[in-house]
């Protein structure tokens, strides 16, 4: 589990890192931090559990399939609130489509 935390840790860091590129970040980046951070730690501990007999059956797949959707999606929402979605937004959520698609390269 430990390569499964480093993985939250980086797509975390990732997404900061792109906030902060312009100097400063947004209220709405950083409402699409936090949201990215507790959606991903759902899906971990539902990957945690689904690994626990060591099979990931087809129910828990979807779940899981589903909580990467609730990620994007959750961060597409608070994105688009104000005056449309802004480069920085663009590029956070592009972070993390790739992170979601096991895109290591960022």
């Amino acid at each position: 589990m430990e390569a499964q935390d480093k993985k939250i840790t980086d797509m975390i860091s990732a997404l900061s890192r792109i906030a902060h590129a312009d100097g400063k970040i947004t209220d709405e980046e950083t409402e699409i931090l936090e949201s990215v951070q507790i959606n991903v730690l759902l899906y971990d501990q539902a990957l945690s559990d689904a690994l626990e007999d060591g099979i990931i059956d087809s129910n828990e797949k979807d779940l899981l399939n589903s909580l990467k959707i609730r990620i994007l999606d959750e961060a597409w929402d608070i994105a688009k609130v104000s005056e449309g979605v802004s480069d920085d937004e663009l590029k956070i959520l592009e972070v993390i489509l790739r992170k979601l698609n096991g895109e290591e390269e960022v």
